[in-house]
């Protein structure tokens, strides 16, 4: 009897901050955040515009993880 191979392609996550499809990054708290968007995390500053959105998407992640 012949068998069957299957192989599976990824082609890359979903970055949770950008929505984006990419390749690269990391997983945190069980999602993905791509290295673009994790850059942007480590470089914020409190005074940025940015900044509360990184707090609420952060946040809702860690509410999601442990509730």
């Amino acid at each position: 009897m012949p068998v069957k191979k299957s192989m599976t392609i990824r082609l890359g996550d979903t970055c949770v901050l950008c929505k984006q499809q990419k390749e690269d990054g990391i997983q945190l708290c069980e999602v993905h955040v791509c290295e673009e968007c994790e850059q942007k995390l480590v470089d914020v500053n409190v005074d940025d515009e940015v900044y509360p959105f990184y707090v609420v998407e952060l946040r809702r992640l860690s509410l999601e993880r442990f509730l």
